[in-house]
């Protein structure tokens, strides 16, 4: 059975190791790049650049939403400070699968779930909590680090030459 899913993708390097997770369960893939948090716009564009190798090598289609970090800022004002891993990324996790989901829903896909959960630097449980309270009978809730998830991730980019950046993406990260 081949179910669609809404794949939210941070970055291709990210993304490699999930679609082919994905496929491989025979789910049908589009991804959705959607990042109001990454700072400055020239980084934004960098990560965007690189969803063309991952629509070839995988074939499969990408969504782009438009730049608009005044979203990301709105959600987390006040919470500027906070360490890496808090609340304000708690925010920004919100921010972006809830605009996944609602994007799912429009393109009439089953399923929704991120390319977050590959890091080693990003909570799965945090991530997975978000995903159910949004609609916990489409969240493909998925913890994709395992079985050397983001080892693959790291190999597979390397071969598809992308880039890969040394930081989350918000300017609150880049310190």
């Amino acid at each position: 059975m081949n179910q669609s899913v809404l794949l939210h993708i941070c970055c291709a390097c990210c993304s490699t190791s999930v679609i082919e997770q994905l496929k491989q369960n025979a789910f049908s893939v589009t991804g959705y790049f959607y990042n109001p948090n990454i700072y400055p716009e020239e980084e934004y564009r960098k990560r965007e650049d690189d969803l063309k190798k991952i629509e070839e090598y995988f074939s499969i289609r990408v969504l782009r939403e438009s730049y608009d970090h005044t979203a990301f800022l709105s959600v987390t004002k006040g919470f500027e400070q906070e360490k890496e891993g808090g609340e304000r990324c708690a925010r920004c996790f919100e921010l972006r699968l809830r605009k996944t989901y609602e994007t799912a829903i429009e393109n009439n896909l089953s399923f929704f779930t991120s390319t977050l959960s590959v890091s080693a630097y990003k909570d799965f449980d945090r991530i997975k909590t978000i995903g159910i309270a949004i609609n916990k009978d489409c969240f493909l809730a998925v913890d994709f680090k395992k079985r050397d998830g983001f080892k693959k991730s790291v190999e597979l980019s390397r071969q598809l030459g992308l880039y890969r950046q040394k930081y989350c993406g918000c300017e609150f990260s880049m310190r």
